[in-house]
């Protein structure tokens, strides 16, 4: 018998690598206007942006990036307004999964596993980014339907309502890696 029915992922940067994502989409725009931007640079600069869970209440995770692509370039040198930013969430549909993404989930459907979703997104690029997905999800929820981002609970209560609905007792087991570096959330 396995131990899970259902193995939940987090989707950028567990799935696709957003990492690559990111830096292309900054050194392209940024080479448009004449720019050159350094990759790590680019990401160091990210990392030490606010991000979308220490908001003070739920906006789009379209209006998230745009803003940190206002930071990012503003930190790093290269002043963008809004509307030049939104070439970041505009990327996002186009960031590729990892090189072994696809064979794991398809060995994971295979063995029977029901798949989820659990993402800090907004729906229409996840429902984009799933195009470059090779198995069906069971189960999809995004930072726009539970109106919080992860780690708050909306994600996972709404999981939880859908792995054991109404009377909460856990007909199935379920899993959730949330980074490349597997982290296991059990509900119980």
């Amino acid at each position: 018998m396995r131990p899970f029915d259902i193995i939940t992922f987090d989707c950028y940067g567990t799935l696709i690598d957003w990492e690559a994502g990111i830096t292309k989409a900054f050194q392209d725009a940024a080479a448009a206007d004449g720019v050159s931007l350094d990759s790590a640079a680019v990401l160091r600069a990210l990392f030490d942006t606010r991000s979308a869970s220490e908001a003070p209440e739920y906006r789009s995770y379209r209006d998230i990036l745009t803003d940190a692509a206002v930071r990012v370039g503003g930190r790093l040198g290269w002043t963008i307004d809004r509307a030049r930013a939104a070439f970041l969430p505009e990327s996002l549909p186009h960031w590729m999964p990892f090189a072994d993404t696809n064979p794991a989930l398809t060995r994971l459907s295979r063995a029977g596993y029901a798949l989820g979703i659990l993402s800090n997104v907004d729906d229409d690029p996840l429902a984009e980014t799933l195009r470059h997905l090779e198995v069906s999800f069971a189960l999809l929820i995004t930072a726009q339907e539970v109106r919080s981002y992860k780690p708050a609970p909306g994600h996972f209560a709404m999981a939880r309502n859908w792995i054991a609905p109404g009377d909460g007792f856990m007909r199935r087991k379920a899993t959730s890696t949330m980074s490349r570096r597997p982290s296991r959330i059990t509900f119980r």
